[in-house]
């Protein structure tokens, strides 16, 4: 089974610097708004990977390379047994991942619980990086930045993640309710397509925020979609309370390593 592991993250690398050499290489990129921010201009990519959601191990490894095929991020999509993740966190340190599909976001090579898809302070699995079981069907597939497909815009780029041709388990057409248990998965298999696109006017260290009001996965706040965002909420790590984030705190680099977030 690890065997199996290694063998699909070695092919998803493959893939992804087979779309970078062959179609990106040599593209134009405005930078004018992204090295002000001193943002790495990114080479565009756009790859398709089968992905069974049912399975003990799930693992998907995609680099996000500059214009010199530098790595400057890692987009690392994990799920599966508790016994597999509890092996994911004593080989990286990594603690956030669940049963579900939960993608993160890192800069650089290091594999970390710091997710760039976070808009706030919030762990990984409260990202729209989790694509919980209920979030894929009915109403809910449907809702924009919280269903089947999601979009995060930052640092110069935009990243889109979307599932399709899903495959469900006969019955479970229809969500009942959360599905938490790692022996449980209606949506059993998905296509997920991974894009990168420059966007030099996209000048925010963590995403902006999506101009949904998030459902949760729950069925009857799916029914109805409402604008808005919701205010980014920020820790306080001397009194550990949560509090609105500072004006501003999104363009912050590591807004995570600031001790009191602007506090004086």
């Amino acid at each position: 089974m690890g065997q199996s592991r290694y063998r699909i993250a070695t092919t998803l690398l493959v893939m992804a610097f087979s779309v970078f050499g062959s179609s990106c290489r040599g593209s134009a990129v405005s930078t004018s708004s992204a090295e002000s921010m001193n943002w790495p201009r990114l080479r565009p990519i756009q790859l398709s990977l089968g992905v069974q959601l049912n399975a003990q191990r799930i693992y998907l490894d995609v680099p996000l390379t500059d214009v010199n095929d530098r790595i400057r991020y890692r987009l690392i999509c994990r799920g599966g047994s508790n016994r597999y993740l509890e092996e994911v966190e004593r080989e990286t340190d990594v603690s956030s991942y669940v049963n579900e599909l939960l993608c993160i976001l890192n800069e650089g090579e290091k594999e970390s619980d710091n997710s760039l898809l976070a808009e706030d302070d919030r762990s990984p699995v409260h990202t729209r990086g989790h694509f919980s079981q209920n979030s894929l069907l009915g109403a809910c597939g449907e809702y924009p930045e919280y269903g089947l497909v999601r979009r995060f815009r930052l640092r110069g780029f935009e990243l889109k993640l979307a599932l399709s041709n899903l495959v469900v388990a006969p019955g479970n057409e229809t969500p009942v309710g959360a599905a938490n248990s790692e022996n449980r998965a209606d949506v059993q298999y998905a296509v997920m397509t991974v894009s990168v696109e420059p966007n030099p006017a996209v000048k925010t260290a963590r995403p902006e925020q999506p101009g949904y009001i998030d459902p949760r996965g729950e069925v009857e706040a799916c029914a109805t979609i409402k604008r808005g965002n919701e205010p980014r909420m920020c820790r306080d790590f001397k009194t550990s309370a949560w509090e609105k984030c500072p004006p501003g705190w999104e363009f912050l680099e590591y807004p995570e390593k600031q001790e009191n977030h602007g506090k004086s």
